[in-house]
C-alpha cells in the first residue's frame, strides 16, 4: 500500500512538473510573440514617421484610393467615356467621364516600360505619391496594379499643358503676358520644392520635369504631374533622354520636340531634351533632385525666351532686368556639375524677387 501511495505521489508530482513546464513555455512563447508584434509595430511606426505619417488610402474594387478618390471604382473607370489625351513610350493618357459626371485623367502604363518585376516597389512609391497634396502638384486619387494592368487616376486639369502653349495651341506663349509666364514658372518651382522637401526616405525625386508634365488648372496655375514615375521605367534613357541632334519625336513621352537652351546646352554634346547630362551616361543612371533642378532650368529658359526647340526663333520676354535675372537663375540651375546647381528652395528665394 505504501508503494501504491508513493507511486501516486510520484505521478502527481510528475504531472505538476509537466504542467508547470508547459505553462512556463507558453509564457515564454507569448512573450516572444508580443515582443515580435511590438517590434513589427515599432518598424511600422518608424516607416510612417519617415514617410510622412499614416497612409490615408483604402482598396476599392481593384483600386487603391487616396484622399479625394473614395468614390472611384475600377468598373466605373473601365466603362467610362474616354478621350485620348496623349500617347508615348510610357503609356496612354485619357480623359475619362464617369457615370456620375465626374471627370478624371487616367494614365495606362506600358507593360513594356513598367514590368511586373518591380511591382512591390511601385506600390510603395504610389502610396507615397498618393499622400502628396499641394496646390502646384497634380493629386493622384488612386491607382490599380494587378493582373498586369497599371492605371493611375489623377485630377483632370482643364487647360492642357505647358507643352501645348509652347507649341502654339490656343495662341501659345504669345497669348501670355510676362506676369503669367512668371506665375507659371513660380508655380512649378513651388511644386518641385514641395516634392523635394516632402518627409520621405529616400528623398522624393520627380525624375521627368518637362512641359508636357506641367499642367494648367482652371485659373491658369501650373501643377507638376507624374512625380517619380519614370524612376520605374525599364529604359530611362529611351524614355527621357533621346540621343542625337534631331531625335524622332516618337521617342518622347508625348511626341513633343525637346527644348534646347542656348545658354546651357552644348551643341557638341549630341543630347537634346530637358534631361540633365548625367542621365545620358548609360545604364545605371538615376534621376536625382539635382537633375530635377537642371530640367526646371531648361523649362525656365524656354518659357522666358519663348525659344522653341531647334527652330532658332526667339520671341519676347519681360523687362530687361527681370528677363536677365530669370535667365541667370536658369543658367545656375543648368550648371554642368550637379553639385554646382541651385536647390529648389534657393530658386524660390531668387524668383520671389521678381514676383
Amino acid at each position: 500500500m505504501a508503494t501504491g501511495i508513493g507511486n501516486a505521489v510520484l505521478i502527481t508530482v510528475s504531472i505538476a512538473v509537466t504542467v508547470a513546464m508547459f505553462l512556463h513555455m507558453r509564457r515564454k512563447l507569448r512573450s516572444a510573440k508580443d515582443a515580435s508584434s511590438d517590434a513589427a509595430l515599432c518598424f511600422e511606426e518608424e516607416d510612417k514617421r519617415r514617410n510622412g505619417g499614416d497612409e490615408k488610402c483604402h482598396k476599392s474594387g481593384g483600386l487603391v484610393c487616396f484622399d479625394g478618390g473614395e468614390e472611384l471604382r475600377l468598373e466605373s473607370l473601365l466603362k467610362a467615356s474616354a478621350e485620348v489625351l496623349g500617347k508615348g513610350v510610357s503609356g496612354s493618357t485619357y480623359k475619362a467621364v464617369l457615370e456620375d459626371g465626374a471627370v478624371v485623367a487616367v494614365k495606362r502604363l506600358s507593360a513594356l516600360q513598367f514590368p511586373a518585376s518591380r511591382s512591390k516597389a511601385f506600390d510603395r512609391h504610389m502610396r507615397l505619391v498618393g499622400r502628396l497634396r499641394h496646390r502646384h502638384v497634380v493629386s493622384l486619387r488612386g491607382y490599380c496594379n494587378s493582373n498586369g494592368e497599371r492605371l493611375l487616376v489623377y485630377d483632370f486639369l482643364p487647360n492642357g499643358s505647358l507643352h501645348s502653349l509652347l507649341q502654339g495651341n490656343g495662341g501659345g506663349m504669345r497669348s501670355l503676358d510676362w506676369a503669367a509666364r512668371k506665375s507659371i514658372l513660380f508655380g512649378v518651382a513651388q511644386g518641385l520644392n514641395y516634392i523635394h522637401t516632402f518627409p520621405a526616405r529616400p528623398a522624393l525625386v520627380h525624375a521627368n520635369v518637362k512641359p508636357s508634365n506641367i499642367l494648367l488648372d482652371e485659373r491658369g496655375g501650373a501643377c507638376v504631374s507624374e512625380c517619380g514615375l519614370m524612376r520605374f521605367a525599364t529604359n530611362i534613357q529611351q524614355a527621357i533622354v533621346p540621343q542625337g541632334p534631331r531625335c524622332p519625336p516618337e521617342l518622347f513621352l508625348d511626341g513633343s520636340a525637346a527644348a534646347v537652351s542656348t545658354a546651357s546646352a552644348s551643341a557638341s554634346s549630341g543630347w537634346h531634351g530637358y534631361a540633365a547630362p548625367e542621365l545620358a551616361s548609360g545604364a545605371g543612371a538615376r534621376a536625382t533632385q539635382e537633375s530635377d533642378v537642371y530640367s526646371f532650368g531648361m523649362v525656365l529658359m524656354e518659357v522666358v525666351t519663348d525659344h522653341k526647340a531647334a527652330d532658332g526663333e526667339e520671341r519676347g520676354g519681360g523687362g530687361d532686368d527681370e528677363t536677365m535675372g530669370m535667365v541667370k537663375i536658369g543658367m545656375m540651375c543648368t550648371a554642368e556639375a550637379p553639385e554646382e546647381r541651385l536647390r529648389m528652395a534657393q530658386v524660390l528665394a531668387m524668383m520671389s524677387e521678381f514676383m
